[in-house]
C-alpha cells in the first residue's frame, strides 16, 4: 500500500474524455418511459417541498434546483433527474480511479480500468440512469476518501474541506453514510493517535448540521427522523422474523453476486485470494476492504429492509483487494503490459454483458404502468385508492388521489401507533377526501398489508366484491363501503 502526496492520474483532457465516454453509456441505458418507485417519490418530493425526508435531506434542494433550472428549456423532470445521477456516477468513477491511484499506487489506466469494472456492473450503470441517491452519495463518500488521502499526505485546509464536506454531502443524500466513518478516518490518520481529532470533528461538524436542522424544522422533526430510521430494523422481540430476513439478505446477495456482474465479481474473488496469499508481505492490504465493507455488511444483514444504498459501498470496496492484485501479478510476476490487457479485455466484456442484460430488462412490458391505466380507466376522477407500491405512479401519471400504505404503515410504527387503527382512520379520512367519489383498496395492497404488516383488512373495513383489472397474473380493486356521511 503506497501513498504519495502527488495523485497519479490521468490528465485534465483525458479525465474529461474518459468521463464523456462513460456519460454517454449511461445516457444511452436512460429507460424511455418507466419510472420506478423511488423515481416517483424523489420527482414528487422535488415538486411539493424544497427538502427531502429524514435520509435524503439534501438531495431534494439539488434536484429542485437543477429542474427549475431546466425547466424554461423544455427539458422533462425525469430527464433532469436521470442527467444529475448520471453526472454524479462519472464524478464518482473518475474519483475512484483517483483513489486507486493515490492510495494503492496504480498506474492511472490501470486504475481506470478496476474503476470502470465496477461502475459497469449491472446495478450500478442501471442507478447512475435513474433519478436515485446512491450516485451522488457514492461520489460524495469517494470525494471524502480522496481528501482523506490528502489529509494523510500533510494536505492542507483544501484537503480537509474534501474530507468534512465529502462525509457530510454523503451523509446527506443517504443517512447510511455515516458507516464510511471508519474507513475515512484510517485513510485520513497515519498515527493513531490523531484519529480522536478528526472523529471529534466529524462528529461537531454533524451534530452542528442536525442542531441546525432542529432549529429551522423543530426537533420534534428531528426526533421523528430517527424514529423513522430505527423503525427500518426488525423488532428485537421478534426475533423469528430477524432470522427470516437474515436468510432473505443472504440468498439476495448470493442471487446478484452470482447473477448481477460475473467479470467483475470472478477478479476480485481471485484478487481477494492472491491478497491473502501475500497477506504476511502486505498485512494492511485488505484492512481498508474490511473496515469499508464490514459495517455495512453487517448492518445490510440485520436492517429491516434491503437498501442499495448499504449494498453498493460493500461492493465498491471489492476494488480495493482487486487494485492490490492487480499490482502484485504487476510486480512479483513480471506482468505489467498483460495485466493491462487483462484489465482492458475484463472491461470491454463487462460492458456488453451489463449493456445487454439491461436492455433486455428494458424490453420487458412495463407492469406498472398497465396497471396505472387499468386504474384510472376504472376509477372515477377524484376518487381516492389506497394502493402499495403503485401509490407514487398514480399520483404522478393520472388523476387519482393516492395513498401510499407503505408510507403510511412506516410513519404509523416509527411513532409505535396500532397500525389496524391507523388504517380504519385513513380510510375514513380518504371517504371525506373524496367527496363521495369511492374510495378503493388494490388486491397488491391487501397482500401487501397482509405479508409485510400481517394485517387483513377484511376483519377492520367492509370491503365489497373484487373488481377483476386483469385475469393472469391476478390484479383488481376492492371498494371500500364507509358510513354515509363519510363516503
Amino acid at each position: 500500500m503506497s501513498l504519495s502526496s502527488k495523485s497519479r492520474c490521468l490528465s485534465p483532457w483525458t479525465q474529461v474524455a474518459v468521463g464523456l465516454s462513460y456519460l454517454t453509456l449511461v445516457a444511452y441505458l436512460f429507460p424511455r418511459e418507466e419510472l420506478v418507485w423511488d423515481e416517483v417519490g424523489f420527482l414528487l418530493t422535488s415538486r411539493s417541498y424544497f427538502f427531502g425526508d429524514y435520509s435524503h435531506f439534501l438531495y431534494t434542494p439539488f434536484l429542485t434546483t437543477l429542474r427549475v433550472g431546466l425547466d424554461p428549456l423544455g427539458v422533462p423532470p425525469d430527464i433532469t433527474g436521470r442527467l444529475f445521477s448520471a453526472i454524479l456516477s462519472t464524478g464518482g468513477f473518475l474519483l475512484l480511479a483517483r483513489f486507486l491511484g493515490r492510495f494503492n499506487g496504480l498506474s492511472p489506466w490501470r486504475s481506470v480500468g478496476v474503476a470502470g469494472l465496477f461502475f459497469t456492473t449491472p446495478i450500478v450503470l442501471q442507478q447512475s440512469a435513474r433519478v436515485e441517491v446512491y450516485g451522488g452519495a457514492l461520489c460524495f463518500l469517494l470525494l471524502a476518501a480522496n481528501g482523506a488521502c490528502q489529509v494523510r499526505a500533510g494536505g492542507g485546509k483544501w484537503a480537509r474541506l474534501m474530507f468534512y464536506l465529502g462525509w457530510i454531502l454523503s451523509c446527506s443524500f443517504h443517512f447510511t453514510g455515516v458507516l464510511a466513518l471508519p474507513w475515512l478516518l484510517f485513510l485520513a490518520c497515519p498515527r493513531k493517535r490523531d484519529v480522536p481529532r478528526h472523529a471529534l470533528l466529524l462528529f461537531l461538524v454533524g451534530g452542528a448540521g442536525c442542531g441546525a436542522v432542529g432549529l429551522v424544522f423543530g426537533f420534534s422533526t428531528l426526533l421523528g427522523f430517527l424514529r423513522r430510521v430505527l423503525s427500518f430494523f426488525p423488532d428485537p422481540e421478534n426475533a423469528r422474523a430477524s432470522f427470516t430476513f437474515l436468510g432473505s439478505c443472504v440468498t439476495q446477495l448470493s442471487v446478484f453476486f452470482s447473477t448481477g456482474a460475473p467479470v467483475f465479481f470472478l477478479l476480485a474473488g481471485f484478487s481477494v485470494l492472491l491478497c491473502l496469499a501475500w497477506l504476511r508481505q502486505r498485512k494492511k492490504s485488505l484492512v481498508p476492504f474490511a473496515l469499508l465493507s464490514g459495517p455495512y455488511l453487517v448492518t445490510y444483514l440485520i436492517a429491516g429492509t434491503s437498501m442499495l444504498g448499504l449494498l453498493l459501498p460493500v461492493l465498491c470496496s471489492l476494488t480495493f483487494p482487486l487494485a492490490v492484485g492487480s499490482r502484485i501479478v504487476a510486480l512479483r510476476y513480471g506482468a505489467r503490459r498483460s495485466i493491462g490487457w487483462i484489465l482492458a479485455l475484463a472491461l470491454m466484456m463487462q460492458v456488453f454483458l451489463s449493456v445487454r442484460e439491461l436492455k433486455e430488462e428494458a424490453l420487458q412490458p412495463d407492469q406498472v404502468l398497465s396497471d396505472v391505466r387499468l386504474i384510472a380507466e376504472h376509477v372515477p376522477e377524484g376518487a381516492v385508492v389506497l394502493a402499495a407500491e403503485r401509490a407514487g405512479h398514480l399520483e404522478w401519471y393520472t388523476q387519482v388521489v393516492p395513498i401510499s400504505l407503505p408510507n403510511l404503515m412506516q410513519h404509523a410504527r416509527a411513532e409505535t401507533r396500532d397500525l389496524s387503527a391507523v388504517l380504519l382512520f385513513a380510510a375514513r379520512q380518504a371517504g371525506q377526501t373524496s367527496g363521495g367519489r369511492g374510495v378503493f383498496l388494490t388486491t397488491r395492497a391487501l397482500d401487501y398489508l397482509k405479508e409485510k404488516w400481517e394485517i387483513d383488512a377484511n376483519e377492520i373495513l367492509q370491503l365489497d366484491d373484487p373488481i377483476v383489472l386483469r385475469e393472469k397474473p391476478f390484479f383488481g380493486l376492492v371498494r371500500i363501503q364507509l358510513e354515509s356521511g363519510e363516503n
